[in-house]
């Protein structure tokens, strides 16, 4: 499993990621502003705010963090096997 400092590695690494993908969406609005106008624009903005909200839970921040931050073993892949596969 990974350490306390891999951890905080993962977290940021989410962090911005998250952020990244608002920025992105943001970006799109601004440059293609017919792209999602047949769209509720809060209801967009809730996907975009909540499609990584499950990264943030045991089941599946501690495979990850163990598979990009950890030690990769072959308990950690078939963690994230089975991820994929629920």
């Amino acid at each position: 499993m990974a350490d306390k400092n891999q951890m905080a590695q993962y977290d940021d690494y989410l962090k911005d990621h998250i952020r990244n993908v608002q920025i992105g969406f943001e970006w799109l609005a601004l440059k293609l502003p017919g792209l999602f106008e047949m769209y509720d624009s809060d209801a967009l903005m809730d996907i975009v705010s909540n499609h990584d909200a499950s990264k943030w839970e045991d089941e599946e921040y501690y495979p990850y963090c163990d598979y990009f931050y950890g030690e990769r073993t072959d308990e950690v892949e078939q963690d994230l096997v089975c991820q994929h596969l629920q």
